[in-house]
């Protein structure tokens, strides 16, 4: 996994919401929506549950852990 990836993986479990605003993580990175998409899909496919779902949820304008 990049290390970017890797780091917005932590954030988001070190949220207090676990749930962070892709707009926000554009600006701290200086990436582009597509290039931030492309991370979290890079995270969501480490970050899976016992059945293979991945925890990490993706929204237009959020990326969340998902809940249970």
């Amino acid at each position: 996994m990049k290390k970017r990836s890797a780091e917005i993986l932590r954030r988001l479990v070190e949220a207090p919401s676990h749930r962070l605003r892709l707009s926000s993580l554009m600006d701290d990175y200086h990436l582009s929506e597509k290039t931030l998409r492309a991370d979290i899909a890079t995270a969501a496919s480490f970050a899976q549950d016992p059945r293979g779902a991945s925890m990490v949820v993706l929204s237009s304008q959020h990326v969340s852990l998902a809940a249970g």
